[in-house]
């Protein structure tokens, strides 16, 4: 496994949802292993149905970004260009075929736009949970620098979508930088729970642990290899 970066000519090597006792072995190799950030928004409710929720702590937001949806991908394409610099470089090709012409699930495109220029695509699915909806925030491309910029924007799809709650799994991005754009950060010990698996519901939390052979600037999502995928019908 050490030699797989010189037989391939690949940049780095990475895969998301590994066995957390394996990352002794991945550090053994000079890899990086670690558990995913995961982290989420509530929208102002009595009461929650999905996720549990004892005392709801809802961050306050700001930001002059806006939200525009790409429905099609000729038109993210007119107005966004991948940064090549991006660990790992998700080029024009791959978010195409990932989000737009991917057979099994269907994606919400969001181009956010600063200053008029788009800054930062999010990709999204809208999953409805019995009588409500729960927003899977699985991507994020672009410049994270403006991320702070979007928090009023992205706590205004909540109602949009009359989703309960918007999550993200996702390495890279600090507490600080999410908390910034209105999510909180759940912790392995803490007493709330934002379920993973929602078709069909599993209330329980789920940890999403990784490693990569570079870990400097790397930014790895839910979305990242194939981890965003559906359920297989029994």
């Amino acid at each position: 496994m050490a030699q797989m970066l010189p037989l391939t000519g690949a940049k780095r090597m990475s895969c998301n949802n590994i066995r957390p006792n394996t990352i002794p072995f991945y550090e053994f190799l000079g890899y990086t292993g670690a558990r995913m950030g995961h982290f989420y928004r509530l929208a102002p409710r009595p009461a929650y149905q999905v996720a549990q929720i004892k005392n709801a702590v809802i961050l306050p937001v700001g930001g002059s970004g806006t939200l525009r949806r790409f429905a099609m991908f000729s038109e993210l394409a007119a107005a966004f260009t991948p940064p090549a610099t991006a660990k790992p470089y998700k080029d024009a090709w791959y978010l195409q075929r990932r989000y737009f012409a991917y057979p099994r699930q269907s994606y919400i495109a969001m181009g956010g736009f600063l200053n008029g220029r788009c800054t930062l695509v999010f990709f999204l699915r809208d999953v409805l949970v019995g009588d409500t909806h729960v927003l899977r925030l699985v991507d994020i491309v672009g410049d994270y620098t403006t991320l702070p910029q979007y928090g009023m924007a992205l706590d205004g799809l909540l109602g949009a979508y009359e989703a309960e709650y918007m999550d993200c799994y996702c390495h890279g991005l600090s507490a600080q930088s999410m908390a910034s754009a209105g999510f909180v950060e759940r912790t392995e010990n803490d007493d709330v729970i934002i379920p993973h698996y929602l078709s069909p519901p599993l209330i329980e939390n789920v940890e999403y642990y990784f490693f990569t052979s570079d870990d400097d600037g790397f930014v790895m999502f839910r979305a990242d290899g194939d981890q965003d995928r559906p359920n297989i019908e029994c």
